[in-house]
C-alpha cells in the first residue's frame, strides 16, 4: 500500500441549480470564478441543450440550440428519447442528464465506434438508462461525481473510462443501479467511492473491471456488490492499489453456473482490508460455496457436495411430538449456507464487559471453529421467551443467548497447563453414549460424545467436532443434522482412538411454540458394541446467569408446580440425585427466586425410566470459587439425565425432550399448556419401513456420485436403516478420490482428527446381503 490516507475531497452537490454553478470547478482548462460572483452572474451557468427526438447524437437538427453540445452545456435528454452515439467523431458535453422528471424514460446508448465524454452523467429519472455496448464513454479526468441519480447504468461492451489524476481524486459512483456484463470499466488513478447506496451487479466473466482504491468504509458510502455467475464464472474487481470494504454488502448468485469445483477471485488488490456482509443468494448446483480472504484477495471457493432429497433428513419418528403453536418469528441460518452464521462472540469474553470479568476465552478457543447453525426466536407473547441457540458442528448446543442477551452455556476455559482441553466439547448440551462393560473393564474410557473429541493439545492442532454427514432445514421452524459422532477420549501417549465409535446421531431442532424448543435424537448403532448407557442430555448452565434451580412437580390436576432449592447442591450429592419418576419431569434454572425472573427449563420427562436399573437425574454445582470473575472458575450447574437402554447393532435409540424459555411463571405455564412432559419419549427402534430406493450414479471410480444424470447406476441405497441387515455407506474423500465405504475410519490411521480423509456425507443405507465392502467401489 502506498503511503496515502483515504480522504474525502470536495464533492459536487447533486442539487441541480448549485451543480450548474460548480460543475466545472475542477477543470484547469476553465477560468475559475468565485462562487459568490457566479451566483450573481447566471450567464456563467451551464446552459441546457435539449435533445428533442429519438435518433443519433450527432444529428444537429435534433438539438434545441441547433448545434452539438459543448463542454459548457448540459446535454439534456427529455422526455422519452432513445439516443445513440456511434459516430467515430468524439462527442462531448459538460453534463449529460437523462430526464428532468421522474416519469421521463430517456435512454442513451454508446455503441459501435462511438465516443462521448462529459464531466458527469446524471440519470435523473428512475426510468432513465445509460448503456455502453461498444465504443468509448469517458468521464473527464479529475475529482467529483462520475455518475449520479436514480437510473440504471450498464456496460456490456466497449469501454467506460473514469480516471483520477491523483490518488486523492474521489470518483463517486452514485447511480442507483450499475450493471457490468462485458467490456472494460477503467476507474483508475483516483479513489473510487459510492453514494446513494448503489447496487453494482457484475454478470458473467466477460468484463475487465479496475477500481483503484475502492473505498467503502462508512454507512453513508455503503454499496451492494452482486456477483452473478454465468455458466463459466464471474469477473473480479481488480486494482494494484488498496481496497477497504467494511460497508460493502457482497451477494453471490451461482444459479446459472455450470462448471465444477474451483476458486474465483471477487476482489483483488495490493492491500485488502475489511469485508462487510457476504452471502450466497443463489446456490451453486451440486456445490458448496464458502468465502475466504487469501493474501489481498477475497475469494469464493466452490467444493463438491452431495445433494440429498429432503427425505434423507425426515427419517425420525414424528408421532407424539408437540403440534406447532409458535406465533413469533424463527430465523435459522447456517454455515452450510456459505458462512452466513453471525457469531455471538461476546459471551466468550464477558457479556457484562466489566474490567474484572474481561478474561478473553478466545485466546484459547475460537467460536468460529464450532459454530454451524443459529436458531433465533423472537416470541410474540413475551419479551422474556425469546432465545438465540447456537448449534455446533457436532450438533451440540454450544451457546444459548437469553432474551436479555446473557449467555447460559458455561465458560469453556480450563486454564493454562491442561493437556486435555474441552472447547465446546464437554460443557454443552449434547447426547452421550457408552458401552458400560468396555468403559469399566478395559481401563480405557468409553464415552461417545455427540460434540466430538476432547482437544488433546499434544496431538491435535484444533478441536475435532463430530463430522457433519448432512444438514438442512425441513421447514421454517425445523433444522436437522446427522453426524458421525466421536469417542471423546484418546490414548494420551499415542493419540490413538481407543474405542471405535460406530454411531450416527440425527438431531432435530424444532421451535414448536413461543419460547419452546423441541429436541429429538435418533442415535443409530451400526457397530458390534452394545450401547447401554445414555445421557439424554448431558449439559448444564452458567451459574452466574442462572444461580437458582427448581425441580419440577406435577399435581394430580395436571398443573405444574415446584420449589426452589434453598442452596445450590453439589453435583452427585444425594440431594441432587433423584429418581425422575418422583418428579414432574422438568428442571428449571432461574436468575432469581420469583415468578418474574428470567428462566429456562429442561423438560426431560418422567416416563420410560427404568428405576430398577438406576435411571436418575443428577444436577448441581461443579464447584469452584464463585467470587472469581465469571469465566475464571467452574461456573457450571451440571445436568445429567441418565437413561439405560440396550441398543444393539442395527438398532437405534429415539429420544425427545424440550427446552422452555421465559419468566419463571411463563415457563411453568408453557410446560402445562403444551403438556410437554407427556410428549417426551425414550425408546429403542429396531426397524423402519423400507422407504424408497435411491440410485447413485458416477461416471468413473473415484468420481463424485450423483442422484441424476446419464452415468451408470453405481449403488441402490435406502435413506434409512431398514433393519439389522442394512449398514450406512459413508462417502469419504482420500487422495483426490471419492470413496464409498462402510468404514468411516478408512484411511484415518485410527486418528480421524488428523483429517487425512474428508467425510463428505452419507450416501444412504445398503443391504449387506447385496453389497460387500468391495462392491461399494
Amino acid at each position: 500500500m502506498i503511503n496515502e490516507t483515504p480522504r474525502r475531497g470536495v464533492k459536487v452537490s447533486s442539487n441541480i441549480e448549485r451543480y450548474k454553478v460548480v460543475t466545472n470547478w475542477f477543470r484547469p482548462r476553465l477560468q475559475l470564478v468565485p462562487v459568490g460572483i457566479c451566483l450573481l452572474a447566471p450567464t456563467l451557468a451551464a446552459e441546457n441543450n435539449v435533445y428533442r427526438d429519438s435518433g443519433y447524437w450527432d444529428t444537429v437538427s435534433n438539438w434545441s440550440r441547433n448545434m452539438l453540445p459543448t463542454v459548457s452545456q448540459t446535454a439534456l435528454l427529455k422526455p422519452h428519447p432513445e439516443v445513440s452515439v456511434n459516430s467515430v467523431i468524439a462527442q462531448q458535453a459538460g453534463e449529460v442528464r437523462l430526464g428532468k422528471r421522474t416519469t421521463h424514460r430517456a435512454q442513451l446508448t454508446i455503441q459501435g465506434g462511438g465516443s462521448l465524454s462529459a464531466d458527469v452523467f446524471h440519470l435523473f429519472s428512475p426510468k432513465s438508462r445509460l448503456q455502453v455496448s461498444g465504443g468509448l464513454l469517458t468521464r473527464l479526468p479529475g475529482n467529483g461525481d462520475v455518475t449520479m441519480g436514480e437510473g440504471e447504468f450498464s456496460v456490456s461492451g466497449g469501454t467506460f473510462r473514469a480516471q483520477g489524476t491523483s490518488p486523492y481524486d474521489l470518483l463517486w459512483l452514485g447511480t442507483k443501479t450499475m450493471t457490468i456484463q462485458g467490456g472494460v470499466v477503467d476507474m483508475s488513478g483516483g479513489q473510487v467511492k459510492c453514494t446513494n447506496s448503489p447496487v453494482i451487479s457484475i454478470i458473467g466473466d466477460a468484463a475487465t473491471i479496475t477500481m483503484d482504491r475502492l473505498n467503502v468504509n462508512s454507512p453513508s458510502e455503503a454499496a451492494t456488490f452482486r456477483f452473478i455467475f454465468d455458466q463459466d464464472g464471474v469477473s473480479p474487481i481488480m486494482t494494484n492499489q488498496w481496497m477497504t470494504l467494511s460497508h460493502a454488502k457482497l451477494e453471490v448468485d451461482g444459479s446459472a453456473y455450470a462448471g465444477g469445483p474451483g476458486t474465483f477471485e471477487l476482489f483483488k488488490s495490493s492491500n485488502l482490508t475489511h469485508i462487510g456482509d457476504a452471502q450466497v443468494t443463489g446456490t451453486f448446483p451440486g456445490l458448496q460455496a464458502t468465502f475466504s480472504k487469501e493474501g489481498n484477495s477475497w475469494l469464493l471457493n466452490l467444493t463438491e457436495v452431495l445433494e440429498y432429497p429432503q427425505a434423507f433428513l425426515e427419517i425420525m419418528p414424528t408421532y407424539g411430538q408437540a403440534p406447532l403453536a409458535a406465533q413469533g418469528s424463527v430465523d435459522i441460518s447456517g454455515l452450510f449456507e456459505s458462512d452466513s452464521v453471525e457469531l455471538s462472540r461476546s459471551p466468550w469474553t464477558s457479556y457484562r464487559d466489566l474490567p474484572e470479568t474481561a478474561f478473553d476465552e478466545s485466546t484459547l478457543h475460537d467460536e468460529a471453529d464450532v459454530a454451524y447453525t443459529v436458531i433465533d426466536h423472537a416470541s410474540s407473547q413475551s419479551s422474556e421467551a425469546g432465545f438465540r441457540v447456537g448449534i455446533g458442528e457436532g450438533g451440540q448446543i454450544y451457546s444459548i443467548r437469553t432474551a436479555s442477551g446473557e449467555e447460559a452455556i458455561p465458560p469453556q476455559n480450563r486454564g493454562e497447563g491442561y493437556k486435555k482441553m474441552a472447547p465446546w466439547i464437554d460443557e454443552v448440551f449434547q447426547l452421550v453414549q457408552q458401552n458400560i462393560n468396555k468403559h469399566y473393564q478395559s481401563g480405557e474410557k468409553y464415552f461417545i460424545h455427540q460434540a466430538g473429541t476432547y482437544h488433546y493439545i499434544d496431538h491435535m492442532e484444533q478441536p475435532f467436532y463430530s463430522p457433519v454427514l448432512m444438514a438442512g432445514r425441513i421447514d421454517s421452524n425445523t433444522y436437522v443434522m446427522a453426524n458421525w459422532v466421536q469417542q471423546g477420549h484418546l490414548d494420551k501417549t499415542t493419540g490413538l482412538t481407543m474405542h471405535k465409535s460406530e454411531s450416527i446421531v440425527y438431531t432435530k431442532y424444532r421451535v414448536v411454540a413461543d419460547g419452546v424448543l423441541e429436541v429429538s435424537h435418533l442415535a443409530h448403532n451400526f457397530g458390534a458394541d452394545r450401547l447401554d448407557f445414555f445421557n439424554i442430555p448431558w449439559g448444564g448452565v452458567r451459574l452466574s446467569t442462572y444461580p437458582e434451580v427448581m425441580l419440577g412437580d406435577k399435581n394430580a390436576d395436571g398443573s405444574v408446580t415446584g420449589e426452589f432449592f434453598e442452596s445450590m447442591p453439589g453435583f452427585t450429592n444425594a440431594a441432587s440425585t433423584v429418581g425422575p419418576l418422583n418428579t414432574g419431569g422438568w428442571l428449571l434454572y432461574a436468575a432469581d427466586r420469583n415468578d418474574n425472573a428470567e428462566a429456562m427449563a429442561l423438560v426431560f420427562g418422567a416416563k420410560n425410566f427404568a428405576s430398577h436399573r438406576g435411571d436418575v437425574l443428577r444436577f448441581g454445582t461443579a464447584g469452584g470459587d464463585a467470587s472469581a470473575p465469571e469465566t475464571e472458575w467452574r461456573n457450571y450447574n451440571v445436568t445429567e439425565v441418565i437413561r439405560y437402554q440396550n441398543v444393539d447393532e442395527g438398532s437405534s435409540l429415539f429420544a425427545r425432550y424440550y427446552y422452555v424459555f421465559g419468566t419463571v411463571a411463563e415457563v411453568k405455564q408453557a410446560i402445562a399448556q403444551y403438556d410437554l412432559e407427556e410428549k417426551t419419549t425414550v425408546e429403542v427402534v429396531s426397524s423402519f419401513s423400507n422407504g424408497p430406493l435411491y440410485a447413485w450414479r458416477r461416471s468413473a471410480a473415484g468420481g463424485m456420485p450423483t442422484l441424476s444424470g446419464n452415468a451408470p447406476v453405481h449403488l441402490e441405497l435406502r435413506d434409512r436403516p431398514v433393519n439389522a441387515h442394512y449398514k450406512p455407506v459413508f462417502l469419504i474423500q482420500y487422495d483426490g478420490d471419492y470413496i464409498p465405504t462402510y468404514d468411516p475410519y478408512k484411511h484415518t490411521n485410527n486418528k480421524p482428527y488428523q483429517r487425512n480423509t474428508e467425510h463428505i456425507g452419507l450416501l444412504g443405507y445398503a443391504d449387506t446381503r447385496q453389497y460387500s465392502e468391495a462392491d461399494l467401489n
